[in-house]
């Protein structure tokens, strides 16, 4: 027969003991897949970065092509206002299109370091119900012990009933 103890400490330990082992291994799987986002977005970042400035460089200097052609065109060329063309396209384009760079970066790195917040703080550590073995517990202490039969207990004494002698 199981007693209490003893289905608590069997059935219910190991189910406690296989459920924490569960959420340990999931949670480090799951760790792991986030680590391995940030970790290679970091190396794509710095990639991007790369290619993004060198887009931004690229037009920059189309920009500033396009701006002296006009001055060319309109006659301003050899005027002092063609020297501040650099200077113009740099504040207006460059460092904006720099700016939006690095925010556009960052916003993916904090996207991933939001979902792994988010993960961390919905774990949950669900471990085997009690309620049924409770259950089965005040059920069995609610149980009234069965009363012995008046009857049968008055004919099975010594002298009487199946015990009576002689005659």
């Amino acid at each position: 027969m199981i007693t209490g103890t003893n289905l608590v400490d069997k059935y219910y330990g190991q189910m406690e003991t296989k459920a924490k082992a569960d959420n340990i291994a999931r949670e480090k799987e799951i760790r792991n897949i986030y680590a391995n986002i940030l970790n290679e977005l970091s190396g794509s970042n710095a990639s991007l970065r790369a290619s993004g400035l060198k887009d931004i460089e690229t037009q920059s200097k189309q920009l500033v092509g396009q701006e002296t052609q006009q001055m060319i065109s309109s006659g301003l060329y050899g005027t002092t206002t063609a020297a501040g063309i650099p200077t113009k396209v740099a504040s207006t384009f460059t460092q904006p299109a720099r700016l939006k760079l690095e925010d556009l970066l960052s916003a993916r790195k904090r996207e991933v370091q939001l979902g792994l917040a988010g993960f961390v703080e919905r774990i949950e550590n669900p471990y085997p119900d009690y309620n049924a073995l409770m259950q089965a517990k005040i059920a069995q202490t609610s149980q009234p012990k069965p009363q012995p039969n008046p009857i049968s207990t008055f004919y099975n004494k010594p002298g009487r009933g199946i015990y009576r002698s002689g005659g």
